[in-house]
């Protein structure tokens, strides 16, 4: 079935007064609260101001060898943080080399996670529940045990 210009015009004009009507009565467009009049957000919830939020080596640090619970699906998997390890920033040849601060956590787990890389949360008994993307990762000087491995690349 062929469709005209004309239609195809009237159509989609008809579809955007629809969408604008629709759109102009949200109170919030694409899951972002609507500023009131004096540019404030009054539906926008606090941030989040607990340590592990800021995801810098110095939080974690005092907690290597404890336990993260993290819930993969209605099982739970224990990973124990066993390394941290700061790498050095680098950048191409003729180029800054970029500031902040970059390292890596090693988790051994009592059990596999999942096959899918993901964002997990995790929760400790002293950083609370905070969310961390884990990838497998194959420790070459300990081939038993899994492990897994979470970096960060904080630019400041």
């Amino acid at each position: 079935m062929a469709t005209s210009r004309r239609a195809f015009l009237k159509s989609g004009a008809v579809a955007s007064v629809f969408a604008g009507l629709y759109f102009s009565g949200s109170e919030t467009v694409l899951g972002q609260p609507t500023p009131d009049q004096s540019g404030d957000s009054t539906n926008a919830p606090p941030a989040d101001t607990r340590p592990a939020f800021e995801y810098k080596a110095s939080v974690f640090e005092p907690h290597l060898g404890s336990v993260f619970k993290v819930r993969a699906g209605v099982k739970v998997t224990m990973l124990t943080l066993v390394n941290l390890k700061r790498i050095e920033p680098r950048a191409p040849e003729g180029k800054p080399v970029p500031q902040g601060e970059n390292f890596s956590l090693l988790f051994r787990a009592d059990n596999e996670l999942s096959t899918v890389q993901t964002i997990y949360e995790l929760d400790h008994e002293s950083l609370g529940k905070f969310p961390l993307f884990v990838s497998r990762f194959m420790n070459e000087n300990d081939r038993e045990g899994i492990y897994y491995e979470a970096v960060i690349n904080r630019a400041t």
